[in-house]
């Protein structure tokens, strides 16, 4: 009953197990690349401009050094944990010894991505929860956003000053075209974000299994077949 033995259901509970960390991974980028496109500072006195808001507290600008710190101590190493709890997963899962165990395990392995959450809720006051909750990255992205735009991912975003009196944009044309232009340009990133996910969290489960797993080194794919002639025996017994 070893994984190996069965490829396409290895491959499914590997896919499940790449997702998880998929999202993980998605998250730190997203806020890597929000911290880097943050506008920079007019003053070297600060190290960043915070500003508050009736519901939230907004950073709009960090100098260098904040943003290399945030990245380089916070984000980069979850980025990097992510990839190695995914490598020491598909490892561990490999070299199961039992279906059930499988399945087991990798419910196990959701469990610890979870873990830092579930202490972060257990441990932490929940008005510092709050508060936490409350600060907000802001992003100034240029003509096609919308001034105060507040987005899904905690990104409020800020419009440059170009607007002209009768409700166009230079060279973009009245604002119900811009919207229609800036969605239809959202709809074709997320189908192409969405097709690229679906490559990786597919694919590379399978070039593991092939190519990179050391559980059973030069593994030929010849368990398969005497497995499936024990069960059929074991079943006509039954």
């Amino acid at each position: 009953q070893i994984p190996l033995s069965e490829p396409y259901f290895f491959v499914a509970v590997l896919v499940i197990w790449t997702a998880t960390c998929w999202v993980d991974l998605l998250e730190s980028f997203r806020y890597m690349s929000l911290w880097w496109h943050l506008q920079p500072l007019a003053s070297t006195r600060v190290m960043a401009h915070v500003e508050d808001k009736e519901d939230h507290v907004l950073l709009t600008a960090a100098d260098k050094t904040t943003k290399s710190v945030a990245i380089g101590m916070i984000l980069a190493p979850k980025v990097s944990i992510a990839l190695y709890l995914w490598v020491l997963g598909a490892r561990w899962l490999a070299a199961t010894t039992s279906f059930q165990d499988l399945l087991l395990n990798a419910v196990a392995l959701a469990f610890i991505t979870e873990l830092d959450e579930l202490l972060y809720h257990a441990l932490v006051p929940e008005d510092i929860q709050v508060l936490v909750r409350s600060y907000k990255l802001s992003l100034v992205v240029g003509p096609e956003a919308v001034d105060g735009e507040a987005t899904d991912d905690g990104v409020e975003t800020e419009a440059d000053d170009f607007w002209r009196s009768d409700g166009s944009v230079d060279g973009l044309g009245t604002d119900d075209e811009r919207i229609t232009r800036r969605r239809d340009r959202r709809l074709k990133y997320r189908v192409a974000g969405m097709v690229l996910t679906m490559l990786v969290i597919i694919g590379l489960p399978v070039i593991y299994i092939y190519h990179l797993q050391q559980v059973l080194p030069g593994y030929r794919w010849d368990v398969h077949a005497p497995c499936e002639s024990r069960l059929d025996l074991l079943m006509t017994a039954l």
